[in-house]
């Protein structure tokens, strides 16, 4: 594309961008080229068989994932366009727990086609505009393909994600287990707790009904490890006594000494035995649990569980009806939750506790099995984002075909559809269907299939009426999608769609950047000037504590 021919400024303009840098004609190439950095780094990873991407993170931790989501979240990106694409794929993958690495890659596609068309003399004002068409369009044609679901078509779609890496009868396991755990929670993702533990095999993986507590274990060996009719209080705090921060204590007298000792056991033997009054027998704590009171736990037949995850708190919650308290002050007998039993148990040497048949039921755990810790924690982050795709299923109970065939069908409709535009925007849906056939080739390619084969049996097949021809990447042939459950979530495919043409058509929107200069001396001497150092009332969390917030409370 040629360098814009540069233009002096008005001279009101002038004044009103001096002491700025003013970066004009190459602006648009710099944004696609950046954005379409971010569209590489993961399109090898499109589709079931796409490649894995090692990432290494500060302090040396190596992560393995063949995941366009779980890579856009760890890499680092400066420039704005790049990162208006990493949130596009972060945002799919948190909402819908899919279509990170289409929308992305689809974006680029877009972005790619539209530089081609700029460097041809087309204003990107025309390339919107007709990207906005091809999109409606498509969306008509996705419509058309839908299907409703049903719960063998929930399952045929968990079988097609996990099947990329597992083989047919352990996808079909897994896909399993997870709808039977949707439904036993009411199809609310927000009650299914997934964890893992590395060892056994991916059949030992097992649904609880209930919550348990990974590496959950008695605080003191002569707890009780099995409780019945078990009434539960949440400690969402550290049950010790309160520490005051930057405090400096003096004691001349070694009687002293112990009298300040002896204060803090009877405290905490005062708070636990508020907590026995309560008809407490259970309790599960946020943080630690202090000896001494641990010890008054064990007298009084308590079992004491602590350091349990915050999700599994709120998950507690949820299954006993217990309440989350952070005084002691604020126990009673209305803030307990109810169990039928409580158990200790271990899985190998590792210990695993068991909350079971819960005052309210609809919570269900997922505990995942495996040779080792990389495999085991892939495969919990693909099984927490099919988790969201089934519940996404069965809020809005449409499918389409998958593999590349609502693609094939679009960009089949959109080139007959471009036909009837007089205007420059004909180019611009017609690079919209090019863009739309490229996710197929892409899934083909990355198979190991012939990515030209397949692209151009996609386009023989669906004009012959073949709506559902797709690109089978697992068996590395092409297929009808119903015929073998190839399928999509419609919402999901609908966004991915949506909204990467959103991301590139604001990408294309900006013909100039501006950045801030240095106006005077003044500006830059407070940009430099350093940070205030924190008041001594700021803890090391950020808080506030207000008791040391003014110089005469004490």
């Amino acid at each position: 594309m040629e360098r814009a021919e540069q233009m002096e400024l008005p001279v009101d303009i002038q004044a009103i961008v001096e002491g700025e840098r003013h970066l004009k004609g190459d602006a648009v190439r710099t944004n696609i080229t950046a954005a379409l950095a971010v569209a590489e780094a993961v399109k090898s990873t499109l589709g079931p068989r796409g490649m894995d991407k090692m990432l290494m993170v500060e302090g040396g931790e190596v992560t393995i994932t063949d995941s366009g989501g779980v890579v856009l979240e760890l890499i680092e990106v400066v420039h704005p366009a790049a990162k208006m694409m990493q949130r596009l794929g972060v945002g799919m993958r948190e909402k819908y727990g899919d279509g990170a690495t289409s929308s992305v890659v689809f974006a680029g596609e877009l972005l790619k086609r539209a530089m081609k068309l700029m460097e041809m003399g087309v204003h990107p004002a025309m390339i919107i505009s007709g990207y906005w068409k091809a999109l409606r369009e498509t969306l008509k044609v996705m419509d058309s393909l839908s299907r409703k679901v049903t719960p063998g078509i929930i399952k045929d779609v968990g079988i097609t994600i996990f099947r990329s890496h597992l083989s047919e009868k352990d996808a079909e396991f897994l896909a399993q287990l997870v709808a039977s755990a949707l439904d036993f929670a009411g199809g609310d993702e927000e009650r299914v707790y997934v964890n893992y533990r590395p060892g056994g095999r991916l059949r030992d993986s097992r649904l609880y009904e209930g919550v348990y507590i990974d590496l959950g274990k008695r605080v003191h060996p002569k707890m009780p490890k099995f409780v019945r009719n078990a009434r539960i209080l949440l400690i969402d705090n550290e049950f010790d006594v309160y520490k005051m921060e930057r405090a400096k204590y003096e004691i001349g007298d070694p009687r002293r000494l112990r009298e300040f000792v002896e204060y803090r056991k009877r405290v905490l033997a005062y708070a636990v035995e508020l907590i026995a009054r309560s008809g407490a027998n259970v309790v599960f704590c946020s943080k630690n649990i202090a000896e001494p009171a641990m010890y008054e736990m064990a007298k009084r037949g308590i079992l004491g569980v602590r350091d349990v995850e915050r999700k599994v708190l709120h998950l507690l919650e949820k299954a006993t009806g217990a309440k989350s308290v952070r005084n002691v002050k604020e126990v009673s007998p209305e803030v307990l939750g109810y169990a039928g039993y409580v158990e200790e148990s271990k899985i190998g040497m590792e210990e695993i506790m068991y909350v079971r048949k819960c005052r309210n039921g609809g919570v269900g755990s997922i505990l995942l099995r495996g040779g080792n810790e990389k495999l085991v924690l892939e495969l919990k982050r693909r099984v927490e984002d099919v988790i969201e795709i089934f519940s996404a299923l069965r809020k809005h109970r449409k499918v389409v075909p998958g593999g590349g065939a609502v693609e094939g069908e679009a960009a089949k409709v959109l080139r007959r559809f471009a036909r009837g535009i007089e205007t420059k925007e004909q180019l611009a849906v017609e690079q919209f269907a090019e863009a739309l056939e490229e996710l197929p080739y892409i899934i083909a390619r990355n198979a190991g299939m012939d990515a030209v084969y397949a692209k151009t049996k996609l386009r023989e097949w669906h004009h012959r009426g073949k709506k559902g021809y797709c690109v089978d990447a697992m068996r590395r042939g092409m297929a009808d999608a119903y015929v073998k459950a190839i399928l999509d979530s419609h919402l999901v495919r609908r966004h991915v769609l949506s909204s990467a043409t959103e991301v590139a058509c604001a990408i294309l929107r900006v013909d100039d950047v501006l950045i801030r200069g240095k106006k005077d001396g003044r500006r830059e001497r407070r940009r430099q000037k350093p940070a205030a150092r924190l008041p001594e009332y700021v803890r090391r969390d950020g808080k506030i504590d207000l008791r040391y917030a003014f110089k005469g409370l004490r």
